[in-house]
């Protein structure tokens, strides 16, 4: 064999090895993210992967050497597989990426979580990938896979798009990258087991109606790298506590405490969770534990309220309303604290205030189910039952994707009408507004000679329909730090 035939032969035998390596190596690293490429980037890839299997079967042909044949051959046969290998890959990525688009809703009987990229690029769609595998993984450690419906969906833009595409759907919890370095998550309850219609049942049902983004020290440039490490087990957890498991739903939350980076913001947060949990693990002992860790972070109207829940299962009331006070107090928005304050007036039998607390709570977060069963309670103790009936199944309409909720919410209505309540001799009777809530804009906190025709004017509404509203007694009376919902302008 003459030297130039021996170069060209070792050139041909290169390119012939090269090829399907480094295609197959790139699938390896980068997964189907490799196809989405620009079409010129694709097209070098797969001219290359061309090229290569022309000169192992150039070689497989002209050379009479069975060791080079052998290695020609196998080579082209590599290649050859690898594309195969692709093409099924790719043909499931496409199947999986009908299905979505076709927003089929997802079982009854499954928890649904759905991963939405910040845009169609690669950079975007590799974080999304990432964050698939980790909770493919954390689903499948604990047996879940049945009972868990992983769904990738368009890009969201908003928190509200994730919850309108989360109702449409039938997800409990929605993953998405405002950002693409940054992942939040928006959870629509996490309650897919039988409920008790109490009221501790409920506020803990709004406690797994939350919307964060977990932030990291050392600023964006580590977010995408680590934002699965939170975002993945937080999301697992969500989903164990909707399918009844709040052991499981413990050891996730702890892990996504223990990731590397994380603000104290995004610590508290995740020991809110964490003791939210342990409540539902009947664990009120070790939740207290958990919220005061956050405490000493700094309290938000999540663990205040968290407190509440804790006081309330103790049966410690004055506890429980200065805890409530306080989660409204910090944060006047919070429709878990005007709910926490409804059930204490409730129960000392102020059912007027208690009434229009919850309205409070509805006008704050309209598309909340719990706040309307709380209502629906409320009118029960007034011997309402049309009113109960009602709020009731305005509940059934906002229940999302807690199964258990609804079903509730729906008997209790049906029951309502069969055994109409009586009311009880200490309820407030005062005459009571409907219980459709009125849209707010603002909380406006009364100022020193402030007056409600002022603060009418100021807002551009009436006098009246501030003092429906807010269910006041004496619309001359005002207390400088009271808090008033302000109507919308119509």
């Amino acid at each position: 064999m003459s030297a130039r035939n021996r170069l060209l032969d070792v050139a041909l035998l290169t390119i012939a090895l090269l090829g399907p390596f480094f295609h197959l190596l790139g699938i390896l690293l980068r997964g189907l993210t490799l196809f989405y490429a620009n079409y010129s980037r694709l097209g070098f890839i797969y001219g290359v992967l061309a090229f290569s299997a022309v000169a192992a079967a150039l070689l497989w042909l002209r050379r009479r050497s069975w060791a080079i044949r052998l290695i020609a051959g196998a080579a082209l046969v590599v290649n050859l597989g690898s594309i195969a290998y692709a093409g099924s890959l790719w043909s499931r990525e496409m199947r999986e990426a009908l299905a979505n688009a076709a927003l089929v809703p997802i079982a009854s009987h499954q928890v649904g979580i759905l991963v939405a990229p910040a845009d169609e690029s690669q950079a975007a769609l590799a974080g999304v990938k990432a964050l698939e595998r980790n909770l493919k993984e954390i689903v499948q450690q604990y047996g879940l896979q049945e009972h868990v419906d992983l769904r990738r969906v368009y890009p969201l833009a908003s928190a509200e798009q994730a919850r309108r595409l989360a109702e449409r759907l039938r997800a409990n919890i929605v993953l998405w990258q405002p950002t693409p370095d940054r992942c939040t998550w928006t959870v629509l309850g996490a309650n897919e087991t039988e409920i008790e219609l109490s009221p501790s049942s409920l506020m803990l049902l709004m406690t797994t109606q939350h919307t964060f983004t977990p932030s990291f020290e050392g600023g964006d440039a580590q977010d995408a790298a680590q934002a699965a490490t939170v975002a993945a087990p937080t999301a697992a957890g969500f989903a164990a506590l909707a399918l009844g498991q709040p052991v499981v739903a413990v050891a996730q939350f702890r892990q996504a405490l223990g990731a590397s980076g994380t603000t104290t913001i995004t610590r508290r947060t995740l020991y809110n969770y964490l003791g939210t949990a342990l409540l539902y693990a009947d664990r009120p002992d070790l939740a207290i534990q958990e919220f005061n860790r956050a405490k000493e972070i700094a309290p938000d109207a999540y663990t205040w309220s968290g407190i509440g829940i804790v006081f309330m299962l103790r049966r410690e009331w004055a506890e429980a309303l200065e805890a409530f006070q306080a989660a409204v107090a910090v944060d006047p928005y919070s429709p878990l604290g005007y709910c926490g304050l409804g059930i204490i007036r409730a129960r000392e039998g102020d059912i007027f205030r208690a009434i229009a607390t919850y309205q409070q709570a509805i006008a704050l977060c309209p598309d909340w189910g719990a706040p309307y069963a709380l209502l629906g309670m409320a009118y029960e103790l007034e011997g309402k039952a049309e009113a109960a009936r009602q709020a009731y199944q305005a509940a059934g309409l906002r229940a999302g994707p807690n199964a258990g909720f609804h079903v509730a919410v729906l008997e209790r209505a049906d029951a309502v009408l069969r055994n109409p309540p009586t009311a009880i001799p200490t309820a407030t009777r005062r005459p009571l507004p409907t219980p459709t809530p009125v849209p707010t804009s603002a909380i406006y906190i009364v100022q020193k000679n402030d007056t409600l025709r002022s603060i009418a004017d100021k807002f551009g509404v009436t006098v009246d329909a501030i003092v429906e509203l807010n269910q006041l007694d004496d619309p001359n009376m005002l207390v400088v730090g009271q808090r008033l919902i302000i109507p919308q302008k119509r």
